[in-house]
């Protein structure tokens, strides 16, 4: 299997791996994409299943009609992970999971921050990344990932369009319907008793990914990311 080393030099020169940083050497914003058709099954459920889902049900599950309107192609699903668990200033987000439908495709995409001095340049690959977003979904993203991006880019005088769209955080909505039927509301819990998906018995703990980070940090080898990457990724 190809290495996150070995893909990332396949993609230096795309436009978001490097940054015209001063403090930044050998690129300290880092992209990495996947196309997966829209037959691929993800447990029990193919991909396709997202485009075909009769929109009135979506809106009744999200709350929410503006999905009424909201076409499958304009909907960003996305997952943070950050150097802390709790948020606050001192918090920062460096990798950033997200995907949409591209045709017959779902394109998934990773934006890394390889180097916190470049902070700057990965915001403005991410707005350029998710331009035109119609609709936001997230678990858990009303507490905990919106608020962190909301502040991170404040702190660098940006907005993003995404946070003024219809979003639906699909835990609340995972609690109403399974709170009486399921012992655990948890992510992990929801994929396997709902989906049919099992993850590796090596996927990291959420409370091991900040101390990852810090380790990349201090030996500039992704070797301790790969775990990271692949939690974001099912996530």
């Amino acid at each position: 299997m190809e290495s996150l080393e070995a893909r990332w030099r396949r993609l230096r020169g795309s436009r978001f791996d490097r940054t015209e940083s001063p403090h930044s050497q050998g690129g300290g914003v880092r992209l990495w994409e996947e196309s997966l058709p829209l037959f691929t099954w993800h447990g029990d459920l193919p991909l396709e299943a997202w485009r075909t889902a009769p929109r009135g049900a979506v809106a009744t599950l999200a709350g929410h009609p503006d999905w009424l309107d909201i076409p499958p192609q304009g909907v960003l699903f996305l997952d943070t992970e950050t150097t802390g668990l709790v948020g606050g200033a001192g918090t920062l987000i460096f990798l950033i999971g997200f995907a949409r439908m591209e045709g017959e495709a779902l394109v998934f995409r990773q934006l890394f921050l390889a180097d916190p001095a470049a902070e700057p340049a990965f915001w403005q690959a991410f707005l350029a990344l998710t331009h035109g977003v119609q609709g936001l979904v997230t678990f858990n993203g009303r507490g905990f990932d919106l608020p962190l991006i909301e502040m991170r880019l404040a702190i660098h005088r940006l907005r993003w369009p995404g946070l003024d769209v219809p979003h639906w955080d699909l835990l609340p909505t995972a609690r109403r319907l399974w709170r009486r039927r399921l012992p655990s509301r948890a992510l992990t819990a929801l994929e396997e008793a709902v989906l049919g998906l099992e993850r590796s018995p090596n996927d990291v703990p959420g409370y091991e990914i900040p101390s990852r980070y810090w380790s990349y940090l201090q030996t500039r080898s992704l070797n301790s990311l790969e775990g990271v990457f692949a939690h974001n990724r099912q996530d």
